[in-house]
């Protein structure tokens, strides 16, 4: 076999691997963001900061990695440059902000926090996109053509 035809088959069985190795790793980011990350936002948060909430608190929504990002009054929830200085960490720690309000969460789910932020906050498409209310725009055209906006007939009854 020439050299050529083995390096090439060295590199296909490389990459190959590579993609193998890369798609694992993104199953158990998915797994540990599932397992450990958005069960607690749904349980600890989400009665404050989602769709879920009678009034949204502080205007932030977690429901979304786009609205821990854009955050609420106090600024963005998370910081990927700098993990330990994300708001969100500081809020599960009860330093500036005491969240949840019921009492602080486990060391060890205070970690699993820590953990995903260090990883860059990997999460599911399903999780990317502000899942907020979002403004409609009103097509005036089939609005104005609904029946109740019609003339009336000019028949006699």
């Amino acid at each position: 076999m020439r050299f050529e035809k083995k390096l090439f088959l060295f590199w296909i069985g490389f990459a190959s691997f590579a993609l193998g190795v890369l798609r694992a790793d993104a199953d158990d980011k998915l797994k540990f963001f599932e397992t450990r990350i958005r069960p607690v936002l749904v349980q600890h948060c989400f009665p404050c900061h989602s769709q879920q909430a009678s009034t949204l608190q502080g205007s932030l929504w977690v429901d979304s990695l786009e609205g821990l990002l854009t955050g609420g009054d106090s600024g963005s929830a998370l910081d990927l440059k700098n993990s330990s200085e994300s708001i969100l960490l500081s809020a599960l720690r009860h330093q500036d902000f005491k969240m949840p309000p019921k009492g602080k969460l486990s060391d060890s789910i205070i970690r699993d926090f820590e953990i995903w932020l260090e990883s860059g906050a990997f999460s599911p498409d399903s999780f990317k996109t502000a899942s907020g209310p979002q403004p409609r725009e009103i097509d005036w055209d089939s609005a104005w053509s609904h029946w109740a906006f019609k003339p009336l007939d000019d028949r006699p009854l």
